[in-house]
């Protein structure tokens, strides 16, 4: 996805929960190696996915993220 240019106008990043993950502890350098050029904030550990709890997200829809708060809105 990074090489076909689809992260080249990113404003945000939000992640869902990794569940059974074998070395959960990279997952922050993994999304730093994949984000951290886009100088934007990158939110994981959102209870949507693959998990017990998956919460759907819509697709293509305007969001508002407060980093520091840690906060998603839907605009």
């Amino acid at each position: 996805m990074k090489l076909a240019g689809l992260f080249d106008n990113i404003s945000g990043v939000l992640t869902g929960s990794f569940e059974n993950c074998a070395n959960g502890e990279y997952l922050e350098e993994i999304l730093g190696e994949c984000f951290d050029e886009y100088k934007v904030p990158v939110l994981s550990g959102l209870d949507s996915g693959h998990g017990k709890t998956n919460l759907s997200l819509p697709l293509g829809e305007r969001v508002r993220v407060d980093a520091a708060a840690r906060k998603i809105e839907w605009v």
